[in-house]
């Protein structure tokens, strides 16, 4: 679903996803899980999805073996997974656009102050992906054009 959290921050992310819903739905931006293998949940608008991830960076710490785990004889992993306790919120795919897609706690503040520029981003990205469609219909309509005139001249060659 586009949500990567330990258990220490599954309540604060559960909390934010809830607040994030209702106030963009206010807005008209609707929540959908995703569609078909891509399991990424989406907000979507005029017809224009954007689908987003809400995780929780974590990092590498070497893993405690005990006299216990050795004695097994089981090769245990050298290397933990540990929580940072810190939230990332990200539009996907809008890397390359230039505008601002992810947020993330600082040690100054929190995802959840930071929602104004959450909507101002989603909103820009909407409008984004609106003017891309459109560009993309023109493509498309002037390569049907062309080929339908390419056919048109090669009836009148064969004429």
């Amino acid at each position: 679903m586009g949500i990567k959290v330990t258990p220490k921050t599954f309540n604060r992310a559960c909390l934010f996803l809830q607040g994030i819903i209702k106030l963009f739905d206010s807005y008209g931006w609707i929540m959908q899980k995703g569609i078909g293998n891509a399991n990424q949940a989406a907000f979507v608008f005029e017809g224009e999805r954007l689908s987003f991830e809400l995780k929780e960076p974590v990092t590498q710490v070497p893993a405690e073996i005990t006299n216990l785990k050795r004695k097994d004889g089981y090769l245990w992993p050298t290397k933990e997974y540990a929580p940072s306790g810190l939230l990332e919120f990200t539009i996907s795919g809008m890397y390359l656009t230039g505008l601002q897609a992810c947020w993330k706690d600082t040690t100054k503040e929190r995802l959840e102050n930071r929602l104004p520029s959450i909507v101002q981003g989603f909103r820009q990205a909407f409008e984004y992906k609106k003017l891309e469609t459109i560009k993309r219909k023109a493509r498309d309509l002037a390569w049907k054009q062309k080929a339908k005139i390419n056919q048109e001249l090669l009836r009148l060659k064969e004429i």
